[in-house]
């Protein structure tokens, strides 16, 4: 929406002839009441107050074909204006993973294909190997962790730690320490290949790296991924998709659910124990 709407700016004010022309279709309709400006956002605005009109007309209703019907109809609103909620968040989503993406050197893959961003910050990096702490730049995504070196206002990519084959554990031991720097947990790899502690300047800094690793780790492999036999994949659906469980649509632009290796089926996190078994 607010693409198409720079576009015509563009045109209106470049072009001529599109600007005449609009301003005298504009004119035919009720003497020029809406100007399509207004008629690019009206609706979109006005779709999100819907459901309110329908849960007032159900608080009306006695009858019992047409109080099913308005139930039917506030669940689909509703289901429709929280999923344009989620596609405007996603919008600004993406707009954040676009400045990192310019803001950091010899990356040569999308960020938008790590899902979406969990935290950011300054943190000392030491592989299990090598024990030397080094100062490092961290952007936590669901799927991977980009380690960067910060240069001025920009950032040198040193690794991109792929968390599908890393588990987080905590170093308790590190925390008797009072000095700065000396909060620390592990990326162990499931291969025992090499992993990586990082370390963090509070106990506050800790909590809050460690609670966006779990969760990122848990988007990525949920609990109830192999449910009533499926293998559900955290994905990006290109087209509109209902979840299998609830029928309600998979919000947003990308990574909007999972969808099963197996049999195809689509699904929100919170239902994907409930999808009706796989059909192989």
């Amino acid at each position: 929406m607010e693409n198409s709407q720079k576009t015509l700016d563009q045109l209106l004010s470049s072009r001529e002839e599109i600007r005449s022309k609009i301003e005298e279709c504009t004119m035919k309709v009720q003497d020029g009441k809406f100007k399509l400006q207004d008629l690019l956002v009206v609706p979109m605005q006005r779709v999100l107050k819907y459901h309110l009109l329908l849960k007032e007309l159900l608080s009306h209703s006695s009858e019992r074909p047409e109080k099913q019907q308005l139930k039917e109809a506030l669940e689909a609103m509703q289901d429709l204006a929280m999923y344009i909620n989620e596609v405007k968040r996603d919008n600004e989503t993406l707009k954040k993973i676009s400045e990192f993406q310019c803001s950091i050197e010899n990356l040569h893959t999308s960020l938008e294909n790590y899902g979406r961003p969990k935290i950011d910050g300054e943190l000392k990096v030491c592989s299990i190997v090598n024990r030397t702490k080094q100062d490092r730049y961290l952007f936590l995504f669901d799927k991977a962790v980009i380690v960067c070196k910060r240069k001025g206002y920009s950032y040198e990519l040193k690794e991109t730690i792929d968390l599908q084959a890393h588990k987080v554990t905590d170093d308790p031991m590190n925390n008797k320490d009072l000095r700065k720097w000396s909060y620390a947990f592990y990326l162990i790899h499931l291969q025992g290949k090499q992993g990586f502690q990082l370390f963090c300047k509070t106990e506050e800094m800790k909590r809050k790296w460690m609670e966006q690793f779990e969760m990122a780790m848990s988007n990525i492999k949920p609990e109830k991924a192999t449910a009533n036999y499926h293998n559900f994949q955290m994905t990006t659906f290109d087209k509109f998709t209902n979840c299998k469980a609830c029928r309600m649509l998979l919000r947003g632009i990308f990574f909007q659910g999972y969808v099963c290796s197996n049999c195809g089926a689509g699904a929100h996190k919170e239902c994907l124990e409930t999808a009706a078994q796989c059909k192989l």
